[in-house]
């Protein structure tokens, strides 16, 4: 071949090159440049998520912070003053089983027999907790509980025990049950370990808690003190309201108000819980957490209030049927705990 051949076929080689060079460099360009505008079209969208969700993280830490110290300024001083007449409440409980153990309980003769100190602080103490409660409801339409699990806990710890004294009729049927228990509204006979009303209607509790609150003067509510609570009450006409919760305790005893003495025993573990829950840390608070611990052995020592060994009850164990009340009412607050104590 001649050199000018060569020369023509290698210059057209390297024409058709760079031709196919250039469309291919073009091609290149042009998919990147449309990559980079999708790139560009993908950033934007991701910076406009980016700033939504950072808006809407600070607005709700913004309403998160201001939730929080409305509640903390709501709720907080009624939840102190309920938490205080709850520890009183507990140790007026243990102290109803110390007495009659040491045969100080004994109708018409002990101290419950009649008017006096013992049965008006006790009907005190075991009121004014669920007048506290009811302060802490009226305050519940302008604060969110779920901000604050230590305060949820202990919110619905106080429904728990708000109920238990009109929870009368199903304490009695939980296991081992009362058997028998058919109370009358004016009952008098021999058989009162079945046939007296041993519990009260919400709606008496009620007016009973509306008993113990006052009008501070520069606003708000409190509870009454004892003081207050006795000579308002106690030492004049009690109100019809009130009779029916003194006539509760009114010559009570364990052995023939069984069905009492197992609301008592709920009540406890109630404020048990509530007096741990005060003491735990903040980071030991989850959704899961059951702060009710029921432990059932026949005769607990706090609760033991037999004088004599022989010494018996219709209600064979009451702390199990506590524990079975519970169960079934309030199933989202119990640990169970007592068989492991067995063992």
């Amino acid at each position: 071949m001649a050199n000018s051949d060569i020369t023509t076929a290698v210059i057209s080689a390297i024409f058709s090159s760079s031709i196919i060079g250039g469309v291919i460099t073009y091609v290149l360009n042009k998919r990147i440049e449309k990559y980079k505008k999708m790139g560009e079209i993908e950033l934007k969208h991701l910076e406009d998520d980016l700033a939504n969700k950072t808006a809407e993280r600070d607005a709700r830490r913004d309403y998160e912070y201001e939730a929080k110290k409305r509640l903390y300024h709501e709720i907080e001083p009624y939840l102190f003053l309920f938490l205080e007449l709850s520890g009183s409440a507990l140790s007026r409980i243990y102290r109803l089983a110390s007495v009659a153990k040491e045969g100080k309980l004994y109708p018409n003769t002990g101290w419950l027999s009649g008017p006096g100190y013992f049965i008006n602080s006790t009907i005190y103490r075991l009121i004014a907790p669920l007048a506290a409660f009811k302060l802490i409801q009226r305050r519940l339409t302008i604060v969110d509980l779920e901000l604050e699990p230590r305060i949820n806990i202990q919110y619905s710890l106080g429904k728990c025990l708000y109920s238990t004294i009109s929870d009368d009729f199903d304490l009695a049927q939980s296991q081992p049950i009362i058997v028998g228990y058919k109370p009358y509204e004016n009952y008098i006979g021999t058989q009162e370990e079945i046939h007296f009303h041993q519990g009260i209607y919400t709606g008496l509790i009620d007016s009973i808690t509306e008993l113990l609150t006052v009008d501070e003067p520069k606003g708000g509510l409190r509870v009454l003190t004892f003081g207050e609570f006795e000579s308002k009450y106690m030492k004049a006409k009690v109100p019809e309201s009130l009779q029916k919760f003194y006539t509760l305790f009114l010559n009570f005893h364990p052995k023939t108000r069984p069905v009492l003495w197992r609301i008592l025993v709920a009540q406890a573990h109630i404020y048990m819980a509530l007096k741990e829950i005060q003491q735990m840390k903040f980071n030991d608070f989850g959704s899961n957490l059951r702060p009710l611990k029921v432990l059932y052995e026949t005769k607990s020592p706090e609760f033991d209030w037999h004088k004599h060994k022989e010494e018996t009850s219709i209600d064979s164990n009451p702390l199990e049927g506590v524990e079975n009340y519970f169960r079934q009412h309030w199933s989202n607050l119990i640990d169970i705990q007592g068989k492991s104590s067995q063992t």
